[in-house]
């Protein structure tokens, strides 16, 4: 027969054995209450570890490292990778155009190819001194260098070469066609546009930080003056309000857009939908001006190197909350990029591709 110790002389034995000890007890979470780790992707290793960007399409996750063009199916399996980049640093933190189409960097940042994701042996090589000999390279602080529209037109601002144009102020934007055929891409000069207020210059602050499309229209900001400017093809570009460092985004059927309106004063604009006009908040200080920010679930979410935030404003603006997110397994990392995929939400990192689920991720940080 079994004996039983009796639960009761078990208790009693657990009180005279910790009563001498003043520590208290820190509480045991169950697998349950613990906040969920976030996961490395384990077929992503070795040199494909450093992950730099990645975008959707449709049932593929296409995502670009150092050297390597990756995709992972619906199942979040590695179903590709084809090196693109042999001799490493070719490829721009934002190269990613559009589902279908990157550009790799050839040589200082005015030669570059644009290539097809699912064949990247389909490419167009593109020399822009060879549109403008005064070019001294593409325009780009932060975020994409380049966009491509609905249409396939693709926007490119940048910088003159100061020596050949000396007292220039603002700078050139590109607007080149595109058009895949059988066996290869194609690019077509269309216009050129001169960005140029009467107080702008070719002072580092000044060069585009990020050029993004919706639709047909272009969007991109310069730092100072701050403004957010919106390109139509055809039309002169229009400042519509003082935003450096901008992201747009669509939260819903809203398109946002969130930047700094001074010094790290964090400004929230949106247009509502079926207008033409925006309306604008200031958030108040978030000092982190270099963080980007991408939408999840319809919340908006900033990162900056291993950290990460929720931004969640009142319904009426007025007040807000800066709430940090659990980093818990996000260890000696930088974060390069962040991604909805399925039921998931992938981070791009310098030490590999981690992941957790969408029902997880708004898991606040714990405070020491």
């Amino acid at each position: 027969m079994k004996t039983h110790f009796p639960l009761r002389l078990f208790g009693l034995v657990l009180i005279i054995l910790t009563g001498c000890d003043n520590t208290p007890i820190e509480p045991v979470l169950s697998e349950s209450e613990a906040p969920v780790s976030w996961q490395l992707h384990p077929e992503i290793t070795l040199d494909l570890k450093l992950q730099m960007q990645a975008t959707v399409a449709g049932d593929s996750l296409w995502l670009l490292g150092n050297n390597y063009l990756l995709c992972l199916d619906a199942n979040h399996r590695l179903v590709y990778q084809e090196l693109v980049a042999p001799l490493g640093n070719n490829l721009w933190r934002r190269s990613f155009l559009s589902e279908e189409i990157f550009a790799t960097e050839l040589h200082q940042q005015v030669e570059f190819d644009l290539q097809l994701n699912r064949d990247p042996d389909k490419k167009v090589h593109l020399d822009l001194r060879g549109l403008d000999s005064t070019v001294s390279s593409i325009s780009s602080a932060y975020h994409s260098p380049m966009a491509i529209n609905a249409s396939g037109e693709i926007l490119i601002p940048a910088l003159n070469d100061l020596n050949l144009t000396p007292n220039t102020t603002g700078f050139p934007l590109f607007l080149l066609s595109t058009s895949m055929h059988s066996d290869s891409l194609q690019i077509d000069n269309s216009e050129r546009i001169w960005l140029n207020n009467g107080s702008l210059s070719f002072a580092g602050v000044n060069n585009v930080s990020g050029v993004c499309a919706f639709g047909d229209t272009f969007y991109f900001s310069i730092q100072s003056p701050p403004a957010l400017y919106q390109y139509v093809p055809g039309q002169s570009p229009t400042n519509l309000f003082p935003l450096r460092l901008a992201n747009l985004m669509m939260l819903g059927d809203t398109l946002t857009a969130i930047g700094y309106l001074s010094d790290f004063n964090l400004g929230w604009y949106y247009r509502p939908p079926g207008t033409a006009g925006w309306v604008g908040f200031d958030l108040g200080v978030f000092d982190n001006g270099f963080a980007r920010y991408e939408p999840v679930d319809n919340r908006v979410v900033a990162y900056r190197q291993k950290q990460l935030w929720e931004i969640a404003p009142s319904a009426d603006f007025q007040q807000r909350e800066f709430r940090e997110l659990d980093r818990t397994g996000l260890d000696l990392l930088t974060i390069h990029d962040l991604v909805v995929f399925k039921d998931r939400v992938y981070l791009c990192t310098s030490t590999g591709l981690y992941y957790k689920h969408i029902s997880d991720f708004f898991t606040l940080q714990e405070t020491p």
